[in-house]
């Protein structure tokens, strides 16, 4: 009785060894399609009359979102509007991704660690912020 128990413990030893890593491009063509935000840092994203949370994925490193751009005067909100941002992003490995974009009106580098589980896409940002999107199309 003590042959089965070791043969399966020596294949469940051998399993991870069988399967490959995810390469850049396979990661890249998994997230294509549009994204709707849905949570962040474990909280609902509560819905709004002027961004819609959609993010578009696309093939050869594009992807387009919205962000708002708030003007302050003095400390005070004087005007909020939104604008629609392309973004250029690759995978550097199975999970990191590099996204290059405007953020408040610097064009800058970021890393982003991407997690596809099923129809959900976790982004851990590099702030500390976790937005979950779940695909739409």
């Amino acid at each position: 009785m003590v042959r089965p128990a070791w043969l399966l413990g020596l294949v469940l030893l051998a399993l991870p060894a069988c399967t490959r890593p995810i390469t850049p491009e396979q990661a890249s063509a998994r997230l294509v399609g549009i994204w709707q935000h849905v949570r962040q840092n474990g909280q609902p994203v509560p819905p709004r009359t002027d961004v819609s949370g959609l993010m578009e994925i696309e093939p050869g490193g594009v992807l387009k979102r919205e962000a708002p751009v708030e003007v302050y005067a003095a400390g005070v909100l004087q005007s909020r509007n939104v604008q629609k941002v392309e973004d250029r992003f690759r995978f550097l490995d199975g999970e990191t991704m590099e996204v290059t974009g405007n953020d408040r009106g610097q064009v800058r580098t970021w890393r982003v660690r991407a997690v596809l589980a099923g129809t959900r896409l976790t982004l851990h940002k590099p702030d500390g912020v976790v937005d979950d999107y779940d695909r739409i199309k």
